[in-house]
């Protein structure tokens, strides 16, 4: 079992912690070595994470693994996809901002 975490914020990984690993997932990483990208404003600068709320229709369409032409099988039929054009484009625009203030941590 995974028991330490190198890569997020520990804010974020105590979720996974808590709902997943009972508690016993650790951060090797410190608060301060996760500081927020500049480019947005963070609600909370303390905990690194926004939700957006973002207004536009789902749209669902046949999903056809290999594209249009490859051949199909039985369990390839009624698998479905989700697009969301308005979260699409809000997803751009902030990964725009975050690049124009020119912090491309990881």
């Amino acid at each position: 079992m995974l028991d330490t975490q190198y890569r997020m914020h520990p804010s974020l990984a105590e979720f996974s912690s808590r709902r997943f690993y009972g508690g016993l997932l650790r951060s090797a990483v410190r608060p301060e070595e996760r500081p927020p990208p500049a480019g947005l404003r963070w609600p909370d600068a303390g905990f690194p994470v926004a939700f957006v709320a973002v207004r536009g229709p789902e749209q669902r369409s046949a999903a056809e693994p290999g594209g249009a032409d490859a051949p199909r099988s039985p369990e390839d039929e009624g698998g479905t996809s989700y697009s969301n054009a308005a979260e699409a484009e809000v997803v751009a625009r902030l990964v725009r901002a975050l690049l124009d203030a020119g912090d491309p941590r990881p």
